[in-house]
């Protein structure tokens, strides 16, 4: 399991009431800044998380049309890993948006997800 961890100084950048558009922020932070901190575990049972590099900006960030439009990741949906891993249900956080409290039933994990 990989974990971002955001550097508070790149977070205080931000506006807690979105009044500011994070592009224009984002185009303010400087070449070689440390963005997160990257950690790893195991697995959601352990506890120990060990750190494991930095994403750090090597250029100036600027927007763009193919990553607004065609840049995309795409990784498996974790409620694959909880039919592998049903001991790590307890561990994986939900975001509770229709009622249900069970993680794999949640019809939206993440308030992000489309």
């Amino acid at each position: 399991m990989v974990t971002f961890k955001a550097r508070e100084n790149v977070k205080a950048m931000f506006t807690s009431d979105y009044t500011v558009d994070y592009k224009v922020t984002l185009s303010k932070i400087p070449v070689g800044t440390v963005l997160f901190d990257v950690y790893a575990t195991e697995s959601p049972t352990k506890t120990c998380k060990k750190l494991i590099g930095t994403i750090t900006t090597t250029s100036t960030i600027t927007p763009s049309l193919f990553g607004d439009e065609q840049l995309f990741f795409q990784h498996p949906d974790f409620h694959y890993d909880l039919d592998m891993h049903p001991e790590w249900t307890n561990y994986t956080p939900v975001w509770h948006t229709f009622g249900s409290k069970d993680a794999k039933s949640q019809e939206v994990k993440c308030p992000f997800a489309k």
